[in-house]
This record gives structure tokens, C-alpha cells and sequence, in this order.
């Protein structure tokens, strides 16, 4: 495995009177209130996995499904050792959260979005990825002079979620998974929709156009902020280098 950077940033927006966004990177979970980007760097020694979760807004304990899920999924990361094993790790935290919000009445239909990254590195073509998500929360593909969105929500129209972690018993879920290999000059930016709703899509290309990793998430955060935050927003930005900014014979 190549070196790995995250970038990590989340917060309640202008509106909201909590978040219920959780980021887990490397087996760190970030806290509510992680405003200013933090930045945390690992060097092989297995599958390595970022996820970050949006708790359903407007649903009982939003906040502890995507927190619980976060937390299983990075726990679960020595034993994920490709898309089958990540498919089904999913598919048991979505019953996991069924069982917990079945314990107490309060927890009635909790669920959350989750968008994730299993990086599995071979050291010569360069480290493996496999992107999962379910819900609305997004992964894009950068590199310089490029922005790709990798995913496609799980929602109808006027923004309604098909499908979620959690949610209503006797639902099933079906994680969607894409596998690929990332070259070493190449970013993935996995965000909750508080991002991706407000930053239109030509800005943010310019904002992930940014070569050093922390002033890119930090653009991204201030973007969201400056468009009202209306919602809990959550970024983590993953490098697949030793976090540096990009050289200009990259672009």
C-alpha cells in the first residue's frame, strides 16, 4: 500500500441544531464538531478504510446510526479483503441497526446514508479501491485538471432516499460497489450531501482544483458555509501520496 492521507472536516452547518454526520478514517472517528480540517496519514499494514455517514435528518437518533455504522465498519476492516466481504459487511450493519432501533421505541426508523472506501494496497500497480455507498452520500474521483463523480444517489424525486443503513424493518439494502485502481496523483472526495447540495458542481471543480489537500477541505467547508450550510456537512479527502501538495508536473 502507498502512502495514505485524509483530510477530514465535519460540522452542523448554520442550521441544524446537531450533527449527525460521522466521518471514521484509519479507525478514527472524527468528532461532531470537527470544523477545521484534521489530517491523519497511514503506511500499509492492511485493508485500510475511510467512511462517512449522513444520520437521516428529521429521524430518531439520526446521530447513532451514522455514528454506530462508522464505528462497526472501521472495526470491521482487517477481516475486508475485497467487494464481497465489504458487501456483506454492509448488509450486516443494516441488520445490526434494524436490531438496535428494534431495543428501544425512541429508535424507531433510525437509519443513515453511508459512502465508503476500501483501499487495498499491492505496492507495484498501485493501491485497489473499493468504493461502496448507500443513500445520497457522494464519492468523486480527483486528480489535476479532472473531477469525476463516482456515484449515483440512491434518491427520487425531490430528493427523497430510496434506500439506507437502518431504517424500516423488513427492508433490505443493497449496497452499490464499484472496484478500481488509483494512481498515485489521485484524491477521492467522499462528502455528505450538506456539500454536494450547496456547492454547484463548476465551483466545486475549482475548489478540488486546489493542490494542497488541507486548503482544499477547507475551501470545500467554507463553499458549504457560504451557501447557507443549511444542512450537517462532512468531507474527507483521501490521498494516495504522502499528502503533499500536487507538483506542478502533475497538472
Amino acid at each position: 500500500m502507498n502512502a495514505l492521507t485524509a483530510v477530514v472536516a465535519t460540522d452542523r452547518g448554520a442550521v441544524r441544531a446537531g450533527n449527525e454526520d460521522r466521518v471514521g478514517v484509519f479507525g478514527w472517528v472524527a468528532p461532531v464538531e470537527q470544523a477545521t480540517p484534521v489530517l491523519l496519514s497511514i503506511r500499509g499494514g492492511g485493508p485500510a478504510v475511510v467512511a462517512v455517514a449522513d444520520g437521516l435528518g428529521g429521524h430518531a437518533c439520526g446521530e447513532r446510526a451514522s455514528r454506530l455504522a462508522v464505528q462497526w465498519l472501521l472495526a470491521a476492516a482487517p477481516r475486508l479483503d475485497g467487494p464481497a466481504a465489504l458487501r456483506e459487511e454492509l448488509v450486516r450493519i443494516h441488520g445490526e441497526l434494524l436490531r438496535d432501533a428494534a431495543e428501544d421505541p425512541a429508535r424507531a426508523g433510525m437509519g443513515t446514508t453511508l459512502v465508503a472506501a476500501l483501499v487495498l494496497g499491492d505496492g507495484v500497480l498501485g493501491d485497489q479501491v473499493v468504493l461502496a455507498h448507500v443513500g445520497d452520500s457522494r464519492a468523486y474521483h480527483v486528480e489535476p485538471g479532472l473531477v469525476e463523480r463516482l456515484t449515483d444517489d440512491d434518491a427520487a424525486g425531490g430528493g427523497a432516499i430510496t434506500q439506507c443503513l437502518g431504517g424500516l424493518p423488513g427492508v433490505e439494502v443493497y449496497p452499490h460497489l464499484d472496484t478500481q485502481k488509483v494512481a498515485p496523483t489521485a484524491r477521492l472526495l467522499l462528502c455528505t450531501d450538506g456539500l454536494h447540495g450547496v456547492v454547484p458542481a463548476p465551483l466545486l471543480r475549482e475548489l478540488l482544483a486546489e493542490p494542497d489537500p488541507v486548503r482544499c477541505v477547507s475551501g470545500l467547508m467554507d463553499a458549504a458555509a457560504a451557501g447557507g450550510a443549511p444542512d450537517n456537512v462532512s468531507v474527507c479527502l483521501l490521498c494516495f501520496d504522502d499528502g503533499q501538495p500536487w507538483r506542478p508536473s502533475d497538472g
